[in-house]
């Protein structure tokens, strides 16, 4: 039995299989293929695809410098990792966030 999500848009039923191709990979949620992710920020509909931003970094599995990540999905379930879209530099590691002075 799949799962059925239903939305407002004008396909409003989306059948998911059940098919799992990576042990502790979620089949419906964004992850990136290697690297630590945490905090998705910046999500915004623009020209036909979602764009999501989140903290990222690719070199580990655990905290390290701190990237944005960049993955663009039309329908919110299949998505696809783009290039990194900022770097830390000279000036610091890359968050969200409002910062206390």
């Amino acid at each position: 039995m799949g799962l059925l999500i239903c939305s407002c848009s004008s396909r409003p039923e989306v059948t998911f299989s059940e098919t799992v191709t990576e042990q502790y990979r979620p089949e419906y949620h964004f992850t990136p293929q290697k690297g630590w992710m945490n905090d998705p920020n910046g999500m915004f509909y623009l020209d036909g695809e979602y764009h999501l931003f989140y903290q990222y970094y690719p070199d580990s599995t655990v905290w390290g410098p701190m990237h944005w990540g960049h993955a663009v999905s039309k329908d919110l379930v299949r998505w696809e990792e783009l290039p990194i879209a900022i770097y830390p530099d000279s000036l610091g590691y890359i968050f969200f966030g409002k910062r206390s002075v």
